[in-house]
């Protein structure tokens, strides 16, 4: 990372930074195509320690389904939120606040009924911010996913009255 000074290594930081994401993109290669496939996806995460795994779903069938099925797969991600412009007197004095996460791993396909429902249980706690039960019938027409992943980094740029009172 270039600029240390926005580097993220605080757990409360990165925890809040993974609350306050709705969204994630996922990238991962497809051999028919020269470039890689990028997805956005809602997501859950758990994460213990720094490992940090993230879960997502999809239909039973498509092109994410079928890059993904015959897994695990090596992929990247970024998520990010907090976006503001903030104009200075001059051009130079211009900036961009944000808060992201990126990182690499690996997505598998979660197949057994109960780490099926783990999966989507913590995605659908993360999204809607309470505990949720999901019925047999969901897993049936529901492929789940979790990102083991690997290595990530987590930066910021706060207005400089957020990052003092954050500490960094």
């Amino acid at each position: 990372m270039r600029r240390q000074d926005r580097k993220v290594s605080d757990p409360a930081t990165i925890r809040n930074i993974l609350d306050s994401a709705q969204v994630f993109h996922l990238a991962i290669l497809d051999p028919a195509s020269p470039a890689p496939y990028v997805i956005p996806l809602n997501f859950g995460y758990e994460l213990e320690g720094s490992t940090l795994r993230l879960f997502f779903h999809g239909a039973l069938a498509g092109r994410k389904y079928d890059l993904l099925k015959n897994g695990p797969h090596s992929a990247g991600f970024a998520l990010d939120c907090g976006h503001e412009l903030v104009l200075g007197r001059e051009s130079q004095h211009t900036t961009y606040v944000y808060r992201s996460l990126i990182g690499e791993g690996i997505v598998r396909q979660l197949v057994e009924t109960e780490e099926k429902r783990r999966g989507l249980e913590i995605l659908m706690a993360c999204l809607t911010k309470k505990p949720c039960h999901v019925s047999d019938g969901t897993l049936a027409v529901t492929a789940v996913y979790v990102l083991e992943v690997e290595r990530f980094e987590a930066k910021q740029n706060l207005p400089k009255r957020e990052a003092e009172e954050e500490g960094k």
